[in-house]
């Protein structure tokens, strides 16, 4: 798109959020004056609120930075309808169309499932198509997918474990949590009907809804970070990375993020929580934080906040 030219060393990552409240995905910034900025979406299906949506990007890009950016589109699901996709361009047999784009950027080029077809055959897949293929399957697996022993296949799963690892844990907690509310909820009402079906008094029925509902009472206090008593029923298991979270620290602040973002910019390969910790708190960040793991989960909820905020704003 760029040239053989570019390399990694002439960008570097750029804001994503917008005066109108909207966050794009990706926004590559070039070192040199003589390269235009690199705007990457990814899209569910690419439909003309989307469409209207990436001109205003691209138009806030022109004002800002004084020259027309270029546009790359991942669709994972295609087109909304026949009319825009008759409105691509593929001169050249490459998994790109090109989408026309008078006076509002340099060059719009969409890579679908569609404009992949018939290049899944090479081997290795070319980078932008093995990861279009990454997107527009899902699976969950990698031994789900096909091109598995593809080496940029391999490599989005390795991220993706990466990133998302924490997640999942938090997740399997949460479930886990549930699971034993739900448990200790039916043996105590199963408690309440064989009183009622043995004939045994109120005194005792009352006894037992009265201890389930200061029960509930204690995990409500117990999730919410108060202080709670002493509990004749067990408790549940703790969920061990969001126990550890305020409701002051829940997610990362705006200084913290941006030096987050900074420190994984300017160190390539996995990333290293703890030595992000100390160097911040060095730097005078990351105060309200116990450790790199509070750190690393208050992130990562930041994150999926923000992703929760865009995703309502794409139309399926």
């Amino acid at each position: 798109m760029i040239g053989n030219h570019a390399s990694s060393a002439l960008y570097t990552l750029g804001r994503c959020e917008w005066a109108n409240k909207t966050i794009s995905d990706v926004l590559y910034l070039p070192t040199t004056s003589n390269l235009p900025p690199v705007l990457v979406e990814i899209q569910n299906k690419v439909n003309e609120d989307f469409i209207r949506r990436a001109i205003k990007y691209c138009l806030s890009l022109g004002e800002e930075y004084g020259v027309q950016p270029i546009m790359l589109v991942f669709s994972i699901k295609g087109f909304a309808n026949e009319r825009l996709k008759s409105r691509l361009i593929n001169t050249n047999n490459i998994y790109l169309d090109d989408l026309s784009c008078d006076f509002w950027a340099q060059k719009c080029q969409i890579i679908s499932p569609n404009s992949v077809e018939n290049h899944l055959l090479q081997t290795p897949l070319n980078p932008l198509v093995a990861l279009e293929h990454f997107l527009s399957q899902q699976k969950r697996s990698i031994l789900s997918i096909d091109k598995k022993e593809d080496p940029t296949i391999q490599l989005m799963y390795q991220v993706s474990k990466e990133k998302f690892e924490n997640e999942c844990q938090v997740e399997e907690e949460k479930l886990e949590v549930i699971k034993d509310l739900c448990s200790k909820a039916r043996r105590q009402f199963q408690k309440i009907l064989t009183c009622l079906d043995k004939g045994e008094s109120t005194e005792k029925i009352e006894k037992y809804a009265k201890d389930g509902e200061e029960f509930f009472f204690r995990q409500e206090r117990k999730f919410t970070g108060k202080d709670r008593d002493v509990t004749p029923i067990g408790d549940t298991p703790d969920i061990s990375n969001l126990s550890t979270l305020s409701s002051n620290n829940d997610t990362a602040t705006k200084d913290d993020l941006d030096y987050i973002e900074n420190y994984k910019v300017n160190n390539n390969g996995r990333m290293k929580w703890e030595k992000c910790y100390n160097e911040g708190q060095k730097e005078g960040f990351f105060s309200t934080y116990a450790s790199f793991h509070t750190l690393k989960s208050a992130y990562h909820n930041q994150k999926s906040k923000l992703r929760k905020r865009k995703a309502a704003d794409i139309t399926e």
